[in-house]
């Protein structure tokens, strides 16, 4: 009798492996409730994707829900050197005349010429004060609006770098640059501001304590209503002021170099003077924004068309159905905004999308017919707009656009839809969760049961391979009667 040989430990036994290959088998039913879960985390995120291709077409449609979205306006300038306008849908089409006369400035002082950046103009701390106003027949009036600022100055820094250095961290608005004329360092200050109510007066508090003569610190002192020398010495090198031109020959000044005021709707940004040329600014609708819209809506709809179809469709060939196979909220979703297409809007000189050439095809899809498109439009362009934004009993916003995103809220919002047939689908993965967990805790206790079972089998196995080697051990030794 030859004994039990089988590779392991004790008797030979492959513990692991036999409890592997059972419990194998025994996943099997935890293997499919992942697929099961699979698919329904698929069933959501294609969901998810119809939610962004619905809002996508929500975005289309509300560029056209309204006359002032739809309908654009446009101002061009005849000579663009002089002028730029941006326009608002507050405008009204017109046409004007524009004449710049002057451009508005920003004030620049320039300082004496200093031998080098480093020159001392003063053996102690000083600092000097800018203010801001208007400079008008020899009164110099203050700017409410406008804060003056000091600068202060310690005695190591009383140099022009050091004066510009604390102006330009002073962080005012007014900027401070050394400029090398060749024979010496001028200190050149610029106003961030433009307009005639920004003229600059500096006043110094000079360590030689004479605060307007023309040495040391008090060099940077500039009053315009003083003279040369005592109180005014720093020159202008760009004056402060206003901007004035005339639109249609009337007058108009500004702070700026854009006027936002003049005209409604009208923003306009001058760019140089045309004094005794006026040029033409021309407001008009920018009608074919129009088309553009409508092209955006189709694409936008034809792109959730496809995007439904891929995920509802049915391989016949190949015996694959798509994630959403079957899934009649998906369908159902799309049948809703199909059926606005055929509906009646605005005016019954023009009631349905079909007669401005939107068309169905047998895909689902839906075209435009750009040349029957343009021909309605030139001819029924009230008809047209009144289609996109007006409810046939003429109310504004309830449109066929209107109606589009009014549809497609209702279906995306939080009881919309496909937020329940979401909500149905994380309920049931939630409850496949919850099975997943129980069938994990019982596969645990299975295998541990496999294991108790083959290590007594192991055991047993052994004991009974002892007892055979015994046996054939006192067989051996019993003397043989013919021998």
């Amino acid at each position: 009798m030859s004994g039990l040989s089988v590779p392991g430990i004790g008797s030979g036994l492959d513990i692991n492996s036999l409890v592997e290959r059972l419990m194998t088998v025994e996943r099997q039913p935890l293997t499919a409730l992942a697929t099961k879960k699979g698919m329904i985390e698929s069933k959501i995120s294609a969901l998810g994707q119809i939610r962004s291709s619905l809002d996508a077409l929500k975005t289309a449609a509300q560029r056209m829900t309204t006359q002032d979205k739809l309908l654009t306006l446009k101002t061009t300038v005849a000579d663009t050197s002089i002028a730029t306008v941006s326009t608002s849908n507050s405008a009204t089409p017109a046409s004007f005349s524009l004449e710049v006369e002057q451009l508005a400035s920003a004030q620049k002082l320039s300082s004496p010429e200093f031998a080098s950046a480093s020159s001392s103009l003063g053996n102690a701390a000083g600092s000097v004060t800018i203010e801001f106003g208007t400079y008008s027949a020899g009164v110099y009036t203050l700017n409410p609006d406008r804060a003056a600022f000091t600068v202060n100055v310690e005695a190591a820094k009383m140099t022009p770098e050091g004066i510009r250095d604390a102006i330009n961290q002073a962080n005012k608005e007014v900027s401070a640059s050394l400029v090398n004329s060749g024979t010496g360092v001028m200190l050149v200050l610029t106003n961030a501001k433009t307009g005639a109510n920004q003229h600059m007066r500096l006043s110094v508090s000079d360590p030689d304590g004479n605060n307007t003569d023309n040495a040391g610190l008090s060099q940077l002192a500039y009053n315009p209503a003083a003279s040369v020398g005592n109180g005014k010495n720093m020159s202008e090198r760009v004056a402060a002021q206003d901007a004035r031109v005339k639109i249609d020959g009337i007058s108009i000044t500004s702070r700026t170099n854009t006027l936002d005021q003049s005209i409604a709707g009208l923003t306009i940004s001058l760019l140089k003077t045309n004094d005794d040329s006026p040029t033409t600014m021309t407001t008009t609708r920018d009608d074919s924004q129009v088309k553009t819209a409508v092209n955006s809506f189709i694409t936008a709809y034809n792109n959730l068309n496809k995007l439904v179809r891929d995920l509802t469709k049915y391989d016949a060939t190949k015996r694959e159905a798509a994630i959403l196979n079957g899934e009649s909220t998906v369908r159902n979703v799309l049948s809703q905004v199909r059926g606005l297409l055929s509906r009646q809007y605005g005016s019954t000189n023009l009631p349905t999308l079909s007669e401005l050439g939107i068309t169905t095809q047998s895909d689902g899809s839906i075209r435009l017919d750009a040349t029957k498109f343009d021909s309605t439009f030139s001819s029924k362009r009230d008809a047209v707009v009144a289609l996109f934004t007006q409810s046939t009993g003429g109310t504004e916003g309830d449109g066929f656009a209107g109606t589009v995103e009014d549809l497609i809220t209702s279906l995306t919002d939080n009881n919309g839809l496909l937020d329940a047939r979401t909500d149905g689908l994380n309920a049931s993965l939630k409850n496949l969760n919850s099975k997943e967990d129980q069938m994990e805790a019982r596969l645990s206790q299975i295998e541990q049961r496999y294991r108790t079972q083959f290590v007594t089998l192991d055991r047993n196995l052994n004991s009974l391979q002892s007892l055979s080697a015994y046996l054939q051990q006192q067989l051996a030794s019993i003397p043989k009667p013919y021998a």
